[in-house]
């Protein structure tokens, strides 16, 4: 089976260079993973066997899971139909006259990539895969380790905005352990495990961080309009209005933020998503098992 998802290190726009330029200079590591991406293999292999699927590039790949891809794999011509589980937009300004392939839904999302797709009806699949690592990653993290109070991860685009210094002087001086979204699936899980709060200007570590219970908040910033769509399309597959608290960066790095405050919104959030959780999770791994089933060897 030929899976697509995002490989940084073959990725060449001027975006990733600047970003990669950024991302070097401030940890001297060369990022080759997303976060996200890995969760998406992580699960594919948990339901379907490692074995039974491989990367492709997006022309030829059949599955896409995990990720804001959707407008870049709908309007790339291809004679393949490009099967969507989970995916989601990364805005509303999709145009349907822009799709240059045929396409099969397995699972968006959220409501708002149904909204883009002009897709009628009350059946489909949504929610964001990431929910189901909580059914298949047993943690190696124990409570007689030690625990973190603050946890940051931060996604490519915010490592753009971050004081050089930040990583050497204020992970010193506030009582942050500091992440990034290239380290190792294991690493970034067993931390948001056994984090106080996750605070996270990326989608999937709050995503996971919902799928265990742990409380998260959003970092914002006023350049992240696009960007806020796949988040408001992640939550809105939950019956009642919820989010995450957000702060901005300034407020992280200024220590101006009431971390009571903070904590008691987010755990409002966990209350308000507790139950339709594991019918997320149950509808997302049934629509892939029954696709996977009619397809394994196509």
């Amino acid at each position: 089976m030929k899976v697509y998802y995002w490989r940084p290190i073959l990725s060449r726009s001027p975006d990733f260079v600047q970003m990669h330029t950024k991302y070097l200079i401030n940890t001297s590591n060369i990022f080759t993973k997303n976060f996200g991406d890995e969760i998406g293999k992580f699960v594919l292999s948990s339901v379907i066997g490692s074995e039974n699927f491989y990367w492709s590039s997006p022309s030829r790949a059949q599955l896409f899971p995990i990720g804001s891809v959707a407008e870049n794999i709908l309007s790339a011509k291809s004679t393949i139909t490009a099967n969507l589980w989970g995916i989601g937009f990364r805005s509303s300004d999709f145009n349907m006259n822009s799709v240059q392939r045929e396409y099969n839904v397995i699972a968006l999302r959220g409501s708002l990539s149904v909204e883009n797709l002009k897709i009628s009806g009350n059946n489909n699949v949504l929610g964001d895969p990431a929910l189901l690592i909580s059914k298949f990653y047993k943690s190696n993290y124990t409570e007689q380790k030690e625990a973190i109070d603050f946890l940051l991860i931060q996604h490519f685009q915010l490592m753009q905005r971050l004081p050089k210094n930040f990583l050497i002087h204020d992970s010193n001086k506030l009582t942050f352990k500091i992440m990034f979204v290239h380290q190792s699936l294991s690493t970034i899980i067993d931390s948001i495990i056994s984090s106080k709060i996750v605070f996270s200007s990326a989608l999937h570590p709050l995503i996971v961080a919902d799928a265990y219970g742990i409380p998260g908040v959003r970092i914002s910033s006023s350049e992240d309009k696009i960007d806020s769509f796949k988040f408001k399309d992640y939550l809105s597959v939950y019956p009642c209005k919820t989010n995450w608290p957000t702060i901005t960066l300034n407020e992280i790095l200024n220590r101006d933020f009431d971390i009571k405050k903070i904590e008691d919104k987010s755990r409002e959030h966990l209350i308000k998503i507790k139950q339709s959780i594991p019918l997320i999770q149950s509808k997302l791994l049934d629509s892939l098992i029954s696709w996977y089933s009619l397809n394994k060897d196509s």
